[in-house]
């Protein structure tokens, strides 16, 4: 037989060990959403510098119109 303050006891200890787990739970998603970051801003980087490798390379470049009748002549400069 069992007695009323173990019950309450026994319902304690069970909401703790629930406390517990959530908190695991949370720092866990917390630890995930910071290596996301992490590898979102390394690939925003590298990203970055592409944009910028690419701009270089198109920068070389020159397009003339030769007026109304379409036709362009692209001309390639000298690298830096």
């Amino acid at each position: 037989m069992r007695v009323k303050g173990t019950v309450k006891l026994d319902a304690t200890i069970e909401s703790i060990a629930q406390i517990v787990d959530n908190t695991k739970a949370v720092a866990n998603a917390a630890k995930n959403t910071t290596y996301g970051a992490e590898e979102t801003n390394e690939a925003a980087q590298k990203l970055s510098k592409m944009a910028t490798e690419l701009r270089e390379l198109v920068s070389q470049f020159k397009y003339e119109s030769n007026g109304a009748n379409g036709h362009a002549k692209v001309h390639e400069g000298m690298p830096n």
